[in-house]
């Protein structure tokens, strides 16, 4: 992976990677492992819930499970950079170099309350309209169901909601009419 790469997480939706705008194909059992260390970017995932993230929900488990989340930790790190994944005792973290559209979504959410709190409720809107803006369907896409990632979607999914009731709140109170705003 090149400097210029612009490499994106995205769990806001179908959890994938790409690159510079560009989906990076990585089969089920990546996309499970990327989601279950994005989903805490930074926080250390032991092995033990990466294994069942990783093989989901009544999956058999292979022969040696840890020794096939080393393989996928690699083949993923091939894909996100040899940085990206690091090895903390027991698990691995998500390195905060790696942009997360998740972590992206919860800044703008944050940037758009405190320039509520200031009274821009115009710049407040335009954040809260980014952060909307970032999800592309149900969190975690087709994971949303499963054990290891209800708990996730469902906050996700409950930070979108916030996002558009405070936005709404905010046009009504400028007088939107019919998504326009009125001119002051």
């Amino acid at each position: 992976m090149g400097s210029d790469d612009d490499v994106d997480v995205r769990l806001l939706g179908p959890v994938g990677v790409f690159r510079n705008g560009t989906a990076e194909p990585l089969n089920p059992r990546l996309r499970r492992l990327l989601a279950a260390l994005a989903s805490v970017q930074g926080e250390t995932v032991f092995e033990e819930s990466l294994i069942e993230a990783v093989w989901g929900d009544g999956a058999e488990l292979p022969a040696s499970p840890n020794r096939s989340l080393q393989t996928y930790v690699s083949r993923l790190r091939s894909v996100l950079g040899a940085e990206a994944i690091e090895r903390v005792g027991g698990g691995y973290r998500l390195a905060d170099t790696v942009s997360v559209d998740s972590v992206r979504a919860e800044r703008l959410m944050t940037d758009g309350r405190e320039a509520a709190v200031r009274g821009d409720d115009r710049a407040a809107i335009a954040l809260f309209d980014q952060a909307e803006g970032l999800w592309l369907g149900r969190s975690l896409g087709d994971f949303a169901e499963e054990t290891w990632a209800r708990g996730l979607a469902h906050r996700l999914d409950e930070l979108r909601v916030g996002a558009v009731e405070q936005r709404a709140e905010l046009r009504i109170g400028l007088g939107d009419v019919d998504g326009e705003l009125i001119a002051d």
